[in-house]
């Protein structure tokens, strides 16, 4: 029996804003040096042998921390995040079966989890994570889903359901 942990996690530092998606640490750094402070680093591992996703999430990680302000989340690799102490991770609802999620909350991340339909958003509403993300809102051809796109009607009302979001402290 999992029991819920009535502590949030931690809130982010400033706002969202424009949130790339990116695929590699060189892309995170080119982003904060044009003023983009919300970034995530998605790697997938298919593509990269473990050694290379760890040089990345590392170098992702230290571009962060060189510049004020950034929120450099780490998509999946939740080891190596925390190792690399990085600012977040942004987990999907699977992962929530294998990631431990009280030690990436005592530790301070900051935690965004995908949701695409109502039982994943009331899912994520017990693990209190930092934002949720809704999606995918269009058809989409970057990856195979096994949802239908949730459509700007659908977004409205799931919105109206989803926690105020915690922008900063």
């Amino acid at each position: 029996m999992t029991t819920i942990n009535p502590i949030p996690f931690a809130s982010l530092t400033g706002p969202i804003g424009f949130y790339p998606v990116v695929p590699d640490a060189a892309w995170v750094q080119r982003l904060l040096g044009w003023g983009v402070r919300t970034i995530q680093l998605r790697i997938k591992a298919a593509d990269h042998t473990p050694a290379e996703i760890e040089r990345e999430v590392r170098a992702a990680v230290e571009a962060g921390r060189a510049v004020p302000g950034a929120q450099v989340f780490i998509n999946d690799h939740w080891q190596l995040a925390l190792a690399a102490g990085a600012y977040g991770v942004h987990l999907g609802q699977e992962d929530l079966d294998t990631a431990d999620i009280e030690t990436l909350r005592n530790a301070g991340l900051r935690l965004g989890l995908s949701t695409h339909t109502p039982a994943e958003l009331a899912r994520a509403h017990a693990v209190q994570p930092s934002y949720l993300a809704i999606g995918p809102i269009y058809p989409t051809t970057l990856k195979v889903m096994p949802y239908e796109p949730v459509g700007l009607e659908r977004l409205k009302d799931w919105a109206a359901q989803a926690p105020p979001t915690r922008w900063w402290p």
